[in-house]
Order: C-alpha cells, then sequence, then structure tokens
C-alpha cells in the first residue's frame, strides 16, 4: 500500500478561480491577493492578514518588522522545521532552544524564563504538526518581560485553544499554504497581526520596500520580493470557501487513527489540552524505545513517515548545532507520522481497517 504523506484537495471550484485569473489578465498584485487577505484575517478574527509567497517569507517579514537585528537574542524551539530559525538567523540574531515536552511535542512554557537574558527580544513558539502550543502561559511571560511573539503557525490554520485562534493574539502569526498543509495556494504564507502599523510595513517590505503612497520607483526601505501571486490567492480563496470541510475529513481520520492504533500495546496518541483543537496537519504518534525494531518501526522505517527523521536533521545541522540544545524527546521516543489528509483510505470500513492491519503488521 503506498499512501502519500499529504495531498492537496483541489476540486471544480479552484480550478473555476484559477482560470479566472488566466481570463483577466491580471497576474499579480490584484483583486484576489487582497480577498485571499480579508478571508483569512476574517477567519483568525484578527485586523490585519499580509499575503506572502512562503511561511518563511512571512517568518522573515515578521522578524524583521518587529524589530529584531543582529545581537538579539529570540528564544524557540528545536523541534521544527529549519526555517523557524533561519529567520532569525537572517537578521543576524541568534535562536536561543528550549526543550519541548515530551507529550505536546510544543515549547515547554516552564523552561522559558530560564532561558531569557538581557538580549532577548522575542519569543517564537512552533504549533508542531498542527497542535497549538500553551499560548496562553507564553503570553503572560512575554507581558511580563515586555517581549514580542511570534508564532510559527505554518502548520496550525484551524488551530484552537479555549475560544482563540491559533495567530490571533500574538504581536504576529504566520501560516503557510505549500501543498502539503491544511489548505494550499501552491506556494504562500499568511501574516496575521492586530497591528495596522505592521502590516503595513509588511505590505511594504514584502514589494521590495516600495511606499503605499509612492510611485512604482519609490522605494522608501530595504524590501524583498516576497509577494504572492494572482493565481496562488485564487487558489487560496477556493480553499478557504471549504476550509471548514476540508478540516473535518482530517479531524475524521484522526479519529479513526485513534480509535484503533490506540489498541497497540506501546503507543501513545497525540496528547491535547482541554479546550484545545488540533489544525490537523498530520497524525503522530509515539512509541517506547522498547519497540525499536519490531511493529510500526520495522514496517515504516525508511519512509517519509517517520517524524523522527525529518526533524532531526535540523536539530543535527551543523549550520543549528552550536545553538542547539536538543530536543530530550527525540532520543526518549521515536514518532511517527501519519497521512491525515482526504485521499487517505478510509471511505470505506473494509479499506480502513486494512489499513490498520498493514499498520499492526
Amino acid at each position: 500500500m503506498n499512501v502519500p504523506l499529504s495531498s492537496p484537495d483541489i476540486g471544480r471550484r479552484e480550478r473555476e478561480l484559477v482560470n479566472e485569473v488566466l481570463d483577466s489578465n491580471i497576474l499579480s498584485i490584484g483583486p484576489r491577493v487582497e480577498q485571499f487577505e480579508r478571508m483569512l484575517a476574517d477567519y483568525l478574527g484578527v485586523k490585519e492578514a499580509v499575503a506572502v509567497n512562503s511561511g518563511t517569507s512571512g517568518l522573515h517579514l515578521a522578524v524583521r518588522g518587529l524589530g529584531i537585528c543582529a545581537g538579539d537574542e529570540v528564544i524557540t524551539s528545536p523541534f521544527s522545521f529549519v526555517s523557524s530559525s533561519n529567520c532569525i538567523l537572517y537578521e543576524g540574531a541568534r535562536p536561543v532552544f528550549v526543550d519541548i515536552d515530551p507529550l505536546t511535542l510544543n515549547m515547554d512554557p516552564e523552561m522559558i524564563e530560564k532561558k531569557i537574558s538581557p538580549g532577548t527580544k522575542a519569543i517564537l513558539p512552533v504549533h508542531v504538526f498542527g497542535r497549538p502550543a500553551d499560548m496562553e502561559r507564553i503570553m503572560e511571560i512575554a507581558r511580563k518581560h515586555r517581549l514580542a511573539v511570534i508564532e510559527d503557525a505554518c502548520e496550525a490554520i484551524g488551530a484552537r485553544y479555549g475560544e482563540k485562534m491559533a495567530g490571533s493574539e500574538s504581536d504576529a502569526a504566520v501560516f503557510a499554504f505549500y501543498p502539503n498543509k491544511q489548505i494550499t495556494t501552491g506556494e504562500g504564507g499568511i501574516i496575521s497581526t492586530n497591528s495596522s502599523d505592521l502590516a503595513g510595513l509588511c505590505r511594504s517590505m514584502r514589494n521590495q520596500g516600495r511606499s503605499g503612497a509612492g510611485g512604482w520607483f519609490n522605494h522608501c526601505r530595504l524590501g524583498y520580493n516576497y509577494r504572492l501571486d494572482e493565481l496562488s490567492a485564487a487558489l487560496g480563496v477556493a480553499q478557504m470557501e471549504s476550509i471548514d470541510e476540508i478540516l473535518a475529513k482530517r479531524e475524521a481520520v484522526a479519529m479513526a487513527y485513534n480509535a484503533k492504533l490506540g489498541r497497540l500495546a506501546g503507543v501513545v496518541l497525540p496528547y491535547m489540552e482541554p479546550g484545545q483543537r488540533s489544525a490537523g496537519l498530520s497524525t503522530s504518534y509515539a512509541w517506547r524505545r522498547v519497540l525499536t525494531g519490531t511493529g510500526l518501526w520495522r514496517t515504516c522505517r525508511g519512509t517519509v513517515w517517520i517524524a523522527g527523521r525529518i526533524f532531526s536533521q535540523f536539530t543535527c545541522s551543523r549550520f543549528i548545532r552550536r545553538n542547539l540544545v536538543t530536543a530530550r524527546v527525540i532520543f526518549r521516543i521515536q514518532s511517527l507520522l501519519l497521512p491525515q489528509h482526504w485521499r487517505c483510505p478510509f471511505s470505506t470500513t473494509l479499506q480502513k481497517n486494512r489499513w490498520i492491519t498493514w499498520l499492526k503488521r
């Protein structure tokens, strides 16, 4: 059985809106980008959303826009994709790693204050696999020490903690829409913020530093070509129209995994704090190292489903190593990352049972 780890949910509506852009001849800096930004801002419950060409670009602009510069320190997680630290290094700042909670796989908020120094300027939590970090505690610490907070919510569109959406109360949050995410624009990302000043600055920097009041050749600051094009934005608009349905499909897959895999000895189901809702990027399962070489690990070894393999490559990178505080969970448990998209073979009870039987071999 060969099931991809990720698969975009693309239908007739997506093709319709993309074709409308092609027929309009407005392929960049047009109305679909503005519409996509409004939809995201409304969905997240924030004042502003700024579309960019990737989550990495969004993280970079958020770091730069908040004034983080050479010599500053930013507290973040070592259990993440490399871009959450690269965006700090772009500005000459230093990522300071805080260990993760072995249950949630997110940054352990009780260890943050031990890492705060006179050079600390911000905290950058990562919502790993779409599971929201403890933002209430992180925001409390940030307010106490007057630190900025940038959420790496690239995997967390739709995630909630209590009544709040991930990305709704920090200084800035960034979501990504690569094809392996819950919704996709092909390549793309969005910065969410409640600061109109920060949003305006990010819009200028994404567009080569142009001023909204000036002409095409009026560059008022250092900028980048981080714009999202109209075709990608049109795809995003169609995806946002169906986001509740897309997330519901993913949640159904996760519940089916939990029901079946929870019966296996040694398997640790994904942990969720009371009142939290995961965004369902993928479902990560852990089991004690005593099972290494047998069961699921033996069956899936060498495939792209091993979460520990994905992130351990980053945490062991020579480029990052001098700043690294290794996450204990990588070495204490193994993680299995299972697909949670709409094409998972769960359309019938027979297919579901065959899939779980294969995993249990």
